[in-house]
């Protein structure tokens, strides 16, 4: 059942929420939006923010708008594999977010995709249109409830940037042990327009696999992919991001930081296609291996099919700096509280260039996330 106040919601399902910088304060966002197990019980737009952006359910704005069709599965194919066929067959909803043509929306939109109960499969399919000449932050988080096992969830995302908007999206997962997520995400980004990706990732699901990719297809146009993630305990994590540069002058930054630890298992893809005449591309990969139970393994992938496209990569793995750590211990420090230093400068998350706002929240979860190091 739809709420008509924030704090109408179980105060169990805002204090998980909560823990992945969802702001429960409708005076600091543009609007808020909840979509727990397979219903959306909450979706509000600040009434400052009213003719700047509308956000509902997805089912809500087909009904709505019937032109959204010619959006929806155009970006993502319905048959690419099991995970977008079990989407197209049976879903619960997801949100619909619009920011308007010129809005620039000060405070970000939040929304939080929540699985409540055991064995529940989550399945949404979410769609983002920001029109010529906005500027919106949009943090979403995905988050599973401390008393729910054996989860799944398979979201869809199509996300259209249009020429001259810039749209920042920051995504925080907060999963538990025995939750498969399958996100299948897809951009095209207009003439002059810009997407920032921010993922960070500090409480990973058993098994992760996603690989989102952005089409610049304008000129001048900009997709950037920023990662961060910390991996534990088993985990097992196939991500990356990929990046198709068409357009004239069109270009693209892919920048992951990753730590494993506890015989988990990362793979970090990143993937570049230089198919103008002019065109630029860098690909960055940094992971740190805490113990010798864990697995890295950086795959970046350059392909240019035109003479003037400009690709490069860097790609490193190794440890923490014994040097480093004998200093910081010099300096009265214990051996667990020099290296939670190292990986909170090592994680740090002002390469996203995120509003102070947000950068605060991601803080805070970064250092959560490694009380127990």
């Amino acid at each position: 059942m739809k709420k008509n106040n924030l704090m109408d919601i179980p105060h169990t399902i805002l204090e998980e929420a909560m823990k992945t910088g969802v702001n429960v304060s409708e005076e600091e966002t543009s609007g808020v939006f909840f979509h727990v197990d397979q219903n959306t019980i909450y979706s509000k737009v600040g009434t400052a923010f009213m003719d700047q952006v509308e956000m509902m359910d997805t089912k809500d704005a087909l009904k709505k708008y019937p032109w959204l069709e010619e959006y929806r599965w155009k970006l993502v194919d319905p048959e690419k594999d099991e995970y977008t066929k079990t989407v197209h067959k049976d879903w619960s909803g997801g949100y619909f977010m619009r920011i308007k043509k010129d809005a620039k929306v000060t405070f970000p939109l939040q929304s939080c995709l929540m699985i409540t109960g055991d064995k529940s499969k989550q399945k949404v399919h979410n769609i983002i249109i920001a029109e010529e000449g906005s500027d919106c932050n949009i943090l979403t988080t995905c988050a599973q409830h401390s008393g729910a096992q054996e989860a799944a969830h398979y979201g869809i995302s199509e996300i259209y940037v249009k020429k001259g908007a810039k749209l920042t999206f920051t995504m925080v997962h907060h999963w538990a042990e025995d939750t498969k997520v399958r996100p299948r995400t897809a951009i095209r980004i207009d003439d002059d327009a810009e997407f920032v990706s921010n993922y960070i990732c500090m409480s990973p699901a058993k098994d992760v696999q996603m690989f989102p990719k952005a089409v610049c297809s304008g000129v001048n146009s900009k997709a950037v992919f920023n990662s961060i993630l910390y991996v534990q305990e088993g985990n097992w994590m196939d991500i990356g991001s990929w990046a198709v540069l068409k357009g004239n002058n069109s270009n693209t930054e892919l920048n992951t930081r990753a730590i494993c630890r506890k015989d988990s298992t990362l793979i970090s893809r990143g993937t570049i296609e230089g198919n103008s005449d002019k065109c630029r591309g860098h690909l960055e990969c940094r992971g740190l291996l805490l113990d010798d139970e864990a697995v890295l393994e950086a795959i970046p992938i350059l392909r240019a099919t035109k003479m003037g496209a400009e690709l490069s990569h860097e790609a490193a793995v190794g440890k923490l700096n014994e040097g480093e750590i004998t200093y910081l211990m010099s300096r009265k420090l214990s051996e667990d509280q020099a290296i939670g230093i190292l990986i909170r400068g090592f994680m740090d998350v002002s390469i996203m260039g995120l509003s102070p706002a947000i950068k605060e929240e991601i803080d805070k979860i970064v250092d959560l996330s490694l009380i127990h190091i």
